[in-house]
């Protein structure tokens, strides 16, 4: 378990997904920890809180309260990183969603590369995107939607922790096909680790 004193009842599926997905983290002592795409979450000021001996920053291309403003494509990683956590965020890089985020359509596979460079050996990310076992999909400027070829060739070797619906209420079985209703994709939770 990642962070043994977590706690989350609210309703932010970032959140609620990190709430399934943190026992099935590795352990790490006085983890140096970034989470990108800060901005819509508190999930520092909890992470803060439930690990004191954490040092956790934030970095957003909207800043926030206590987050770095900055663009993640260019911005430097000024210290190398036992854990980097994004909720609900890899998948809008690069698509100009936000005000300030620059167009790149390789924006998420960019990130990934540059957050493999930061950690150190032995180091992990954890991640979740929207998931469509029908094909790979952009929807507009909001989201890239992944399916199981698209996360490989996207992100390189990962571990699944799990798949979830839109209300993240639970881990389900793989996905075969989504619900048509509300947004068409459901979520995976992933992990990559560097040797």
């Amino acid at each position: 378990m990642f962070l043994s004193r977590w706690v989350y009842g609210g309703g932010d599926p970032g959140l609620k997904l990190f709430t399934l997905a943190n026992p099935l983290l590795p352990a790490v002592s006085h983890p140096d920890v970034l989470e990108i795409g800060s901005h819509d979450t508190d999930w520092v000021q909890r992470a803060r809180h439930a690990d004191p001996s954490m040092s956790v920053h934030g970095v957003d291309w909207r800043g926030g309260l206590g987050v770095v403003k900055a663009d993640i494509l260019t911005w430097e990683c000024a210290f190398r990183k036992d854990a980097v956590v994004s909720l609900s965020a890899i998948e809008h890089i690069g698509l100009g969603h936000y005000d300030s985020d620059p167009l790149d359509p390789h924006g998420d596979i960019k990130t990934i590369q540059r957050v493999r460079d930061w950690l150190r050996p032995g180091g992990f990310c954890y991640f979740d995107v929207p998931y469509t076992p029908e094909g790979y999909q952009v929807i507009g400027t909001k989201c890239r939607c992944y399916d199981d070829q698209r996360l490989l060739e996207r992100f390189g070797p990962h571990e699944v922790l799990g798949y979830t619906d839109l209300s993240v209420n639970g881990w389900i079985e793989k996905p075969t096909r989504n619900n048509a209703n509300g947004r068409p994709f459901g979520y995976v939770a992933l992990l990559i680790r560097k040797d």
